[in-house]
């Protein structure tokens, strides 16, 4: 037994979110607090979307069983902030692989002065 709220706190905690977050809601306060059997069988809680400045959530089910489900607002932000990050490694391999290079050179250039 479980209610829209509760699934909707904790989906949103995974994103870094709130209720305070909430911009729009077709759920009423009762709806949202209304417990229902999440489990599998027939679906018993109602249709809605919740609205933040990042993200759309709404009720998913399968086979009866029920769950929040989210997707971001402006995938384009999150599609950057991603980009961001793998410049970064990338970055950090070069950076490795300069060092490489720059070892070799000195393994190289102290054999030839051995030789």
């Amino acid at each position: 037994m479980n209610c829209w709220k509760n699934m909707l706190v904790e989906e949103m905690e995974k994103y870094g979110e709130t209720i305070a977050d909430i911009i729009s809601n077709t759920m009423t306060e009762e709806q949202m607090n209304e417990v229902f059997d999440d489990g599998y069988g027939i679906a018993y809680g109602c249709s809605f979307t919740v609205w933040t400045e990042k993200s759309v959530y709404f009720p998913v089910c399968y086979d009866g069983a029920e769950w929040v489900g989210r997707v971001a607002r402006n995938w384009l932000v999150i599609s950057f902030e991603r980009l961001t990050r793998q410049v970064q490694k990338s970055r950090q391999c070069i950076q490795l692989l300069k060092l490489s290079a720059m070892r070799r050179q000195l393994l190289l250039n102290n054999y030839y002065r051995a030789q």
